[in-house]
């Protein structure tokens, strides 16, 4: 499972989660929040339900990736 492979890499990194979703059924953010409990790593996809501005920017960006404006 990568998220067992997530948590023996010892290096400091940031990962992201896909799919990127926001507000949409099922609340994919939540899976991904309990997994971050196992594996302990920074996510740009944050630990909560609750989305930073550029959160939503990212997603928009990444919606149909990939695309002229994800390749940026």
């Amino acid at each position: 499972m990568v998220y067992q492979w997530l948590k023996e890499e010892p290096d400091d990194f940031v990962i992201l989660e896909w799919p990127m979703i926001i507000n949409q059924e099922p609340d994919i953010g939540s899976l991904y929040a309990y997994y971050l409990t196992h594996h302990c790593k920074k996510m740009v996809n944050g630990d909560s339900s609750n989305y930073p501005p550029l959160y939503s920017n990212l997603t928009k960006i990444f919606h149909d990736f990939p695309s002229e404006a994800s390749k940026k």
